[in-house]
């Protein structure tokens, strides 16, 4: 309805401003409380065979406007036949969540690369950035409920980024030395429990 009567204010008019900004604020509010349903009610997984080069490259594509604007170089090197048995869509928004951290982390511009390989019976996907890396407090903290770096952050997003991840039978590690850089590290499995427990 917001939007309906921003249509019919013309251009100029100063409640057009006002109504966008509620919009805008609505919006905020709605990414907030997702994200806290997301920790507090998570949704079981329903992993399938995932090719991972699509997958980067659709979380990619949902933030390459803030890319563009804070001026940084992407580099993707995800060989075309990498997969994992993971739900596509859970494993996406936690991409776009580490993504969206490194592109915030490098406001003045650099290099961003995602890349995956292939490790003993699991798939490894890295985020790697030239920021100014974290503090061991941060790093310590990063994946703790409600505790954020940002001014308007809900706290929450490195948390469900975590759950989502073990849900998926997976594990995060961050490597972040405060002299600069981060390397964010997903490891995720290529097989179904049933398929590793038959192998052993």
């Amino acid at each position: 309805y917001a939007g309906l009567i921003a249509d019919d204010l013309p251009d100029g008019d100063e409640r057009k401003q006002h109504i966008q900004k509620v919009i805008q604020e609505v919006r905020k509010l709605n990414h907030v409380i997702a994200e806290f349903l997301d920790f507090a009610r998570p949704s079981p997984p329903y992993p399938q065979v995932t090719a991972l080069a699509p997958l980067v490259g659709d979380a990619v594509f949902l933030l390459a406007p803030e890319m563009q604007k804070a001026g940084i170089e992407y580099r993707q090197q995800v060989a075309p036949g990498l997969k994992a048995y993971i739900d596509a869509e859970q494993i996406k928004r936690a991409l776009v969540n580490l993504i969206k951290n490194a592109v915030q982390a490098m406001r003045g511009g650099g290099v961003l690369v995602v890349q995956a390989s292939e490790g003993e019976g699991e798939m490894v996907i890295e985020i790697v950035d030239d920021g100014p890396g974290m503090s061991a407090e941060v790093r310590e903290r990063l994946f703790e409920p409600f505790f954020t770096t940002k001014e308007q952050g809900s706290g929450l997003g490195m948390a469900v980024v975590s759950i989502a991840v073990e849900e998926n039978r997976g594990r995060i590690e961050i490597d972040s030395p405060e002299s600069g850089g981060t390397v964010c590290r997903l490891y995720l499995p290529q097989l179904a429990k049933a398929e590793v427990e038959e192998v052993f």
